[in-house]
């Protein structure tokens, strides 16, 4: 394999400072990340990286003093704790905001080590990173484990984590909860008769219109193949019923493309956080199963 060809190296024995500060600025501007260098008189180097990550000259860095012009003003109580852990630890990795020229802002990961000559301490040297990209890519991630793929409304096993948290919370506060469990009502019809691609469609503009009643505070997901969970707190029996009626209305109340209208089926628990979220499940679903088998309009309430 051919090797690449490079110039003759700028140190030998005998180079003089100058040559060794030259030296050092190329290898501090072919890294990637910005680097920038921290003594007693404030930042003493950066590279060429760093610059074009805060938006700030090379000349308008050097020489500057805490807080740095790349730190946010409203972080400043964070920033100076993450300096002064700087200051005592040899090395870390610290995750900052930081602020560009321009004014926005970007997460980063910052990572100190002290530079020595002759076995003393000569100042820190820091390397940014900038982690937003990551972090949309990791938030994204997260939010497709939470998600039902097709209808976009929490999946059965996060909605399980919320209702365990709010049923600690009725509990904590001695106030009510109720979870409802909705069904569609013929949707094995419109698979069987239509296909899966038309039920598909259904569920998801059903979810849709659910979705669109769910207020701040409540959770709402799809816990099985037409089945939508719904976590009410605050909600009494009466007022869980409401909302069902609400959401009944809003599948009902207009036909879905090409397969006519559908209704809903529902089951109700309410309870003062005197029983489990297992529990609490487990009892609006049999109120759901004996709806539908009663063919009761009003959902039941247990």
């Amino acid at each position: 394999m051919t090797r690449p060809a490079y110039a003759t190296p700028v140190l030998s024995e005998n180079s003089g400072t100058e040559d060794r500060a030259l030296f050092l600025e190329a290898v501090l501007d072919g890294i990637q990340e910005g680097v920038f260098v921290v003594g007693d008189e404030g930042i003493a180097e950066v590279n060429r990286a760093l610059c074009e990550l805060v938006g700030f000259s090379r000349e308008e860095l050097l020489g500057a003093q805490t807080p740095f012009p790349f730190f946010p003003p409203d972080e400043g109580e964070r920033i100076n704790s993450a300096l002064e852990r700087l200051r005592s630890t040899e090395r870390g990795d610290y995750q900052l905001t930081l602020m560009r020229k321009d004014g926005s802002h970007f997460a980063a990961l910052i990572s100190a080590g002290t530079a020595e000559v002759g076995g003393l301490g000569v100042g820190r040297v820091l390397t940014v990173r900038d982690i937003d990209e990551r972090q949309r890519r990791e938030n994204r991630l997260a939010e497709l484990a939470s998600k039902d793929e097709l209808t976009g409304l929490l999946n059965k096993r996060s909605f399980l984590v919320h209702l365990a948290g709010e049923v600690a919370r009725a509990r904590r506060h001695g106030r009510p909860l109720s979870l409802a469990i909705l069904d569609l009502d013929g949707f094995k019809r419109i698979n069987d008769e239509a296909g899966h691609i038309a039920g598909d469609r259904v569920l998801a503009e059903a979810a849709g219109r659910l979705g669109a009643l769910v207020r701040t505070g409540e959770h709402m997901a799809r816990v099985g193949g037409d089945e939508f969970g719904w976590i009410l707190p605050d909600a009494d029996g009466e007022g869980a019923s409401a909302a069902v009626q609400r959401a009944r209305l809003a599948v009902a109340g207009e036909p879905f493309r090409g397969m006519g209208s559908l209704s809903v089926s529902a089951g109700i628990c309410e309870t003062d956080g005197s029983i489990d979220a297992a529990e609490l499940y487990r009892r609006a679903d049999q109120a759901l199963y004996d709806a539908k088998r009663s063919g009761n309009d009003a959902p039941l309430v247990y």
